[in-house]
């Protein structure tokens, strides 16, 4: 990467060249797993930064803006301006409204997408043979599945699954993640038709529902990191717990401080502003001393640590 960097010009053209020409080959992808924090192991496909990545994003360059343009609005991943954030303000909205809350999501989504049916959708809104090519070759020669790490497999994710975001029935409220699918009404029935509805839809895209619920809303829907409820959401309690555990830290060093802040946006979007404080509480200290042996601003300097709201865990 440092190399290319060094000399933009240069590789510039020689990417220009290669896309120009008829021969264009791109270099195979190196795979690497990841384990999550609920254990589950994920296997990445890192492509090569030169040509894979640069002609990856030259064309979600061209491509992205006329796609996004067929994505319904309640689509909210990997979309600018349309997160977690953007997904919660919407769930937090039904949640006051409806009773009921279907909830599903699609079996290794990702391996199982259909690259024949995904090319077509995509001409749909491409006409440029060019392109179309190109999109192929980045593809590949597979017939089934999307790389998870690639730039461009989110966008193409989402434009296969744009129908569903249609397929339920009137008086039913829809909200999708990727592959995680939310429909709320006030009535039962009509969420098990609306299911019935999309889990057609997905058989007609090689797809099948996976983990299907429907529970009413008082008992709190597990989304997008936090459960929600008709007035508040909290955060889960696994959450909670590795957020306890912070306390019991012994030094704060790089790793830790990342670790300690990437909880913090759960301050947002649920209530654990008393509970995060108690635990900055208890190690602004070696928070403090690592800022200063690293020489970067004190994070926590002028910040209130209390703040009125439901008590739902206890350190």
């Amino acid at each position: 990467m440092q190399r290319v960097l060094k000399d933009r010009e240069l590789y510039a053209k020689k990417v220009q060249d290669k896309l120009m020409g008829k021969d264009l080959k791109l270099l195979e992808p190196t795979t690497k797993r990841s384990r999550l924090e609920n254990g589950k192991i994920r296997e990445l496909a890192i492509s090569p930064f030169y040509p894979n990545q640069i002609i990856h994003h030259a064309l979600a360059n061209i491509i992205e803006p006329l796609l996004l343009k067929t994505l319904s609005t309640q689509t909210c991943a990997c979309i600018k301006g349309r997160g977690v954030d953007y997904g919660l303000k919407r769930v937090k909205a039904y949640a006051k409204v409806y009773r009921y809350y279907l909830k599903c999501d699609i079996a290794k989504f990702y391996a199982h997408i259909n690259l024949v049916i995904l090319q077509k959708q995509i001409a749909r809104n491409i006409s440029c043979a060019r392109t179309l090519t190109l999109i192929t070759k980045v593809l590949g020669a597979n017939q089934r599945g999307l790389d998870l790490g690639s730039y461009l497999s989110a966008l193409f994710g989402n434009v296969y699954l744009r129908d569903i975001d249609r397929a339920h029935t009137k008086g039913v409220k829809l909200v999708r993640y990727a592959d995680d699918i939310v429909l709320f009404s006030d009535s039962k029935r009509s969420l098990w038709r609306s299911f019935g509805n999309i889990k057609r839809a997905l058989q007609d895209l090689r797809l099948q529902a996976h983990k299907v619920c429907l529970r009413p809303m008082q008992v709190g829907l597990d989304f997008l990191g936090v459960v929600s409820f008709e007035s508040f959401a909290r955060v889960r309690k696994a959450t909670a717990k590795r957020i306890k555990d912070l306390a019991k830290l012994k030094r704060v060093g790089a790793k830790e401080f990342a670790r300690i802040f990437s909880y913090y946006g759960y301050i947002k979007r649920a209530s654990c502003f008393n509970l995060f404080s108690k635990v900055l509480n208890a190690i602004k200290h070696k928070i403090k001393a690592y800022c200063k042996k690293a020489h970067i601003a004190y994070p926590l300097k002028g910040l209130c640590f209390y703040r009125r709201e439901k008590r739902l865990f206890t350190l």
